[in-house]
C-alpha cells in the first residue's frame, strides 16, 4: 500500500512570546497533523504506524543537512483512525530548540513504517511561521513591540524592581523602574536609577545615574557619576564627571575629574587636578568646602570660604569671597581677610593695558614696587617743560593730610587732590585720579629747575665773594697809605 501525507503541518506555539516574557521557556515541541491514504485515495485500516521525523535545510530527499534532531531522527508510534488521520507532538523525545530555526528555510521529512509495510519516505514539507516561534529565545531583527514587565538579559541577575531592566552578568536591579544596561556586579537600587555598565557600581539614590567605570557610588537624590573609579556623588543633584576617589557631597556640587578631590559646599565646583594616580597623599587633593566655592584645578588647593576661589598649588582661600592664586611653589599661600585678592607669583607679575604688550606695569620677581613701562620707543609728541613754571605751580598746589572714606580715619595720607593737580598741570586721564608717573616727572623737573637756580645762585655768590675780597684788598691798601 502506498502512503501519502495529504495535509500540511499545524504548529501551535501561539503563547510562546507571552510565556517567555514571564520568565518561562517556550515549549520545545511542535504539533503536526496529517492523513494517510492508499494509492486509490482511501485510508488504510486504523492501525499503529511508526513515524520518523527529521528537519532538513533543503527540499529534495537525500540532500541538505539535518538540523534536528540527528541522523537517526525521532521515532514515534502513532495510531491512525478510520479516516487515516493522525497527530504527532514532535520533540517529545528529542526536544526542539531555537537553534533549529536560525534560518528561514526548513523542511520536515517524515518516514512512515507499518506492520508488513516497508518504510516509505514521504516528500519533505516546508515549515512556515509557527515553528519559528522557537526563536523567541533570541532576537533576530525585531521590529518592535511592548514588554509589559521586567526584563533580564544574561545570567546571575537579581531583578526585583517593578518594570526593571537588567543586562550583562550578575547585576542587580532592585529599585522600581531601574535599568542596568551591562557590565557585572552593578546594583541599581534607587527608584528610577540607572547604570550604563562597568563593574561593581552602585546607583542607590532615587533617579541616580552611573554611566560606567568601577566601584562608583551615586547614592544621593538625582546624582550623576559619568565614570571613573571609586567616585561618590552623595549630595542631592551632585555630579562627578570622572577621575578616581572623588567625592561630591555638597548639594548641587560638581567635580570634573582628577583624583581624591572633594566638593562639600552647596554648589561647589572642583574642575580637576588633585592627587595623581599612584602618587601623592590626601593633602595633594583639592577641596571646595565653601558654598559656591571654586577650585579650577591644580594641587592641594582649598576654597574654604563661601564664594572663595583657590587655584595653582597649595592656595588657601579660607575666607568668604577670597581669591587666592598659588604658583608652583610647594608651600601654602593663605588669605587673611574676607573678600581678599592674594597672589603668589614668585616669577613676577605683568599687567598689560594694550594688545601689543607695550603699556602696563611690571612687578619684578622678588621686587617690592611696580615698574611702569617707560620705553622711549613707546612714546611720542615730546615737548620740553618750563621748570620755573612748574615750581610756581607746585607752590600753588595745596598739600594736605587726609584719609580715604573707605578706610579707618586713623589711616592717613599726605598729598594733593586730583582736581587741583589736573587744574594746575593739565596732565593725566581725568580730574579724579593721579597717575604715579606725573608727580614723579613734575618732581624731577622741579629738582632740575632748583638745581639750575642753585647753580645760578652759586655763580652770583662767587662773584660777590670776589667783589668782597677786592673791597677788602682796597681797604687794606688805603689803610697802609695813611
Amino acid at each position: 500500500m502506498r502512503k501519502t501525507v495529504l495535509l500540511g503541518l499545524i504548529v501551535a506555539l501561539t503563547l510562546a512570546l507571552t510565556v517567555a516574557a514571564h520568565g518561562v521557556d517556550a515549549p520545545k515541541t511542535m504539533n503536526v497533523q496529517g492523513r494517510l491514504t492508499g494509492s486509490d485515495g482511501s485510508p488504510p485500516p486504523a492501525a499503529d504506524w511508526t513515524f520518523n521525523f527529521k528537519i532538513y535545510t533543503t527540499k529534495l530527499l537525500g540532500t541538505g543537512d539535518v538540523v534536528w534532531p540527528d541522523r537517526d531522527g525521532e521515532d514515534q508510534v502513532i495510531a491512525t483512525d478510520d479516516d487515516g488521520l493522525w497527530n504527532a507532538l514532535i520533540g517529545a523525545a528529542k526536544p526542539l530548540s531555537h537553534g533549529v530555526f536560525s534560518d528561514t528555510v526548513r523542511w520536515l521529512e517524515i518516514t512512515v513504517t507499518g506492520d508488513a509495510v516497508p518504510a516509505e519516505i514521504l516528500p519533505r514539507v516546508r515549515l512556515v511561521t509557527g515553528p519559528f516561534a522557537f526563536r523567541v529565545a533570541t532576537v533576530d531583527g525585531a521590529l518592535g513591540g511592548n514588554i509589559v514587565s521586567k526584563v533580564s538579559i544574561g545570567s546571575g541577575h537579581t531583578n526585583t524592581g517593578s518594570s526593571a531592566f537588567v543586562a550583562g552578568g550578575s547585576n542587580s536591579a532592585t529599585g522600581d523602574y531601574t535599568a542596568v544596561a551591562g557590565g557585572t556586579f552593578n546594583d541599581a537600587g534607587g527608584n528610577w536609577s540607572a547604570i550604563g555598565g562597568g563593574y561593581s557600581n552602585i546607583a542607590s539614590g532615587d533617579a541616580a545615574v552611573v554611566g560606567g567605570g568601577n566601584q562608583d557610588t551615586a547614592d544621593g537624590y538625582r546624582t550623576t557619576i559619568t565614570g571613573g573609579e571609586g567616585n561618590r556623588a552623595f549630595g542631592s543633584w551632585s555630579t562627578v564627571q570622572g577621575g578616581f576617589q572623588n567625592k561630591a557631597t555638597g548639594t548641587g556640587s560638581t567635580i570634573g575629574g582628577g583624583g581624591a578631590n572633594k566638593a562639600r559646599g552647596w554648589g561647589a565646583v572642583v574642575a580637576g587636578g588633585g592627587m595623581a594616580p599612584g602618587t601623592g597623599t590626601d593633602a595633594d587633593s583639592n577641596a571646595a568646602n565653601g558654598n559656591y566655592s571654586t577650585v579650577p584645578g591644580g594641587r592641594g588647593n582649598i576654597a574654604g570660604g563661601n564664594y572663595g576661589f583657590a587655584a595653582g598649588r597649595r592656595a588657601r582661600a579660607e575666607h568668604d569671597g577670597a581669591f587666592v592664586w598659588g604658583d608652583s611653589h610647594d608651600g601654602d599661600v593663605t588669605s587673611s581677610a574676607v573678600n581678599q585678592f592674594i597672589v603668589r607669583a614668585s616669577g613676577g607679575v605683568c599687567l598689560y593695558s594694550n594688545t601689543t604688550l607695550s603699556s602696563g606695569v611690571v612687578l619684578p620677581a622678588g621686587g617690592g614696587a611696580w615698574n611702569g613701562i617707560s620705553d622711549r620707543n613707546v612714546k611720542e609728541n615730546f615737548r620740553p617743560v618750563d621748570g620755573a613754571e612748574l615750581l610756581d605751580k607746585i607752590a600753588q598746589l595745596e598739600i594736605s593730610r587726609w584719609n580715604f572714606k573707605t578706610q579707618d580715619p586713623s589711616i592717613e595720607h599726605i598729598g594733593p587732590m586730583a582736581q587741583d593737580f589736573q587744574r594746575l598741570f593739565g596732565v593725566g586721564d581725568n580730574n579724579t585720579t593721579i597717575s604715579t608717573v606725573d608727580p614723579d616727572g613734575i618732581a624731577l623737573a622741579a629738582i632740575q629747575e632748583l638745581h639750575r637756580q642753585n647753580q645760578s645762585l652759586q655763580t652770583q655768590n662767587e662773584i660777590l665773594k670776589s667783589e668782597i675780597q677786592e673791597l677788602r684788598r682796597l681797604i687794606e691798601e688805603l689803610a697802609t697809605q695813611q
